[in-house]
């Protein structure tokens, strides 16, 4: 049988369960590469840090998730007031490829 991955639902980075999302898309994609028999992975917590550019510090899951939710209080705060200095990775690319999507659109 056939797998897909479906990463077609998103969430803006501003959004309250934003990093929560990401941390169980890091999960699930993890544990479909994992049950597939791929050797060498990245581990979620380590593909997240990746992802986010944010050095989570934890001992075990639970203090994982913890630091995690503490993290997604704060953004969501200064996104609020106005001062989110937080650039993840994800929006460097996404800065990157908007233009090239633009130019390709006034081609066609």
């Amino acid at each position: 049988p056939s797998s897909v991955i479906d990463l077609s639902q998103a969430v803006l980075t501003e959004h309250s369960s934003a990093l929560t999302y990401l941390y169980r898309d890091c999960t699930n994609m993890y544990n479909y590469f994992k049950d597939r028999g791929l050797k060498c992975l990245v581990d979620a917590r380590k593909m997240f840090c990746e992802v986010t550019g944010f050095d989570v510090q934890y001992t075990d899951e639970s203090s994982f998730l913890i630091r995690i939710e503490h993290l997604q209080r704060n953004e969501v705060q200064e996104f609020k007031h106005g001062a989110m200095t937080t650039d993840y990775a994800f929006n460097s690319m996404l800065r990157r490829v908007r233009p090239r999507r633009a130019a390709v659109a006034r081609q066609v």
